[in-house]
């Protein structure tokens, strides 16, 4: 099965490791990406699946979790070893995207087929091992408003922060165990810029009516270098990254991987996403760079000033499999390992011994998800290119 990477990688300090693999660009444009092996028996989110709610139990969701559809406006999942679509999402090993000509990485069960140095306005296809000229067009301008993220840190399930996802009427967490490990990284990578997100909403509607909430990975514009990035009145500009868009889409603009087609806006409440959607992430934790994405992602929070002045008490949850994370840790190069004060079995016992599974992702009462609850705010930002 192809496995692609669509990550927003949220920065060399500790991004999301959910949208999926391991060794991941630490900057904005060193482009080195993973070329581990991605496990079996993924199966298939529909990213764009055109509206399914916000909120909703997350059990029940598609059984697997490695290839999205980002191009058709399903609104179901794809089976384990069918593919339709042309440009499934590497959920394992492949892109960065962090801005650089990257090298793309599939595994097909056989062996690994790479692309090495795919061009901005390049894809790979895996079939071949070739870069292949993407029919869309990288877009050119962006909707508005237009929001950066300012602060991203774990949610402490003891504090009553998160999303219920079991149905038990408390916040589940389970990735809140890293937070000891990973410490003030990713708070650390905002501050100094080197984690940007940003995020346009298109056709945006605040009185409740659907619009599209896309989201980029991205750097801090060259023009205001030294733009207080978490400022709420600064308005800093970003660029955003090539490979934060589905460059094998037959569409004239190339869509953005990562987008919530639901999102509304009802009284100042924004809530997206559900069952078919993802969220990507990587988080630095004891020297290493985890590549993870979120199933079933949903987004909430807090939209103050007209139209969109900046978000408060935003959460992003959703739910990972323990299979993804540990496939992102095998992923990692033994190279890699070498020159880390854990190694690669300490590792996956870390894993087994502190984050246990507590959902069921294929609603079969046997339990290989673990919650996951981001919490978040924003400030306006001003999106400039695609760079």
């Amino acid at each position: 099965m192809k496995i692609f990477r669509a990550m927003a990688l949220l920065g060399a300090a500790l991004s999301l490791s959910l949208v999926l693999g391991c060794g991941s660009d630490t900057g904005a444009t060193s482009g080195t990406a993973d070329t581990g092996t991605a496990s079996g028996g993924d199966t298939t989110v529909a990213t764009d699946g055109g509206g399914a709610g916000s909120g909703g139990d997350a059990s029940g969701t598609p059984s697997d979790a490695a290839v999205a559809d980002t191009t058709g406006g399903g609104t179901g999942a794809d089976t384990a070893g069918e593919n339709p679509d042309a440009g499934p999402m590497d959920m394992g090993g492949g892109m960065d995207m962090g801005g650089g000509m990257d090298t793309a990485t599939e595994d097909t069960g056989g062996g690994m087929i790479t692309c090495t140095d795919c061009t901005d306005t390049q894809y790979c296809d895996y079939t071949t091992g070739k870069c292949m000229e993407a029919v869309c067009k990288l877009p050119t301008t962006f909707a508005t408003p237009q929001q950066k993220v300012a602060t991203l840190d774990f949610a402490d399930p003891g504090k009553g922060e998160g999303c219920d996802l079991t149905g038990d009427g408390k916040p589940d967490n389970v990735l809140y165990k890293l937070k000891s490990l990973a410490g003030t990284q990713l708070t650390d990578a905002l501050k100094k810029g080197s984690l940007v997100l940003v995020t346009e909403a298109v056709n945006f509607d605040s009185t409740g009516k659907p619009f599209t909430l896309n989201m980029y990975a991205g750097d801090v514009d060259e023009a205001n270098k030294d733009c207080d990035v978490i400022g709420a009145e600064a308005n800093c500009k970003y660029t955003v990254s090539p490979n934060s868009f589905d460059k094998t889409s037959t569409d004239a603009t190339c869509p953005a991987l990562i987008k919530f087609k639901n999102a509304t806006d009802s009284g100042g409440t924004l809530a997206a996403g559900g069952p078919t959607d993802i969220f990507a992430l990587t988080i630095p934790v004891q020297g290493v760079v985890l590549d993870i994405v979120v199933q079933q992602a949903t987004v909430q929070g807090t939209i103050v000033g007209d139209p969109w002045g900046k978000t408060d008490a935003g959460l992003i949850c959703g739910v990972i499999t323990q299979q993804a994370l540990k496939d992102a840790i095998q992923k990692i190069p033994d190279s890699v390992w070498a020159g880390l004060p854990i190694g690669k079995d300490a590792a996956l016992t870390l894993v087994n011994t502190m984050l246990k599974p507590d959902i069921s992702t294929k609603n079969d009462g046997n339990k290989d998800g673990i919650s996951v609850g981001l919490k978040f705010t924003t400030v306006p930002g001003q999106i400039t290119t695609v760079k």
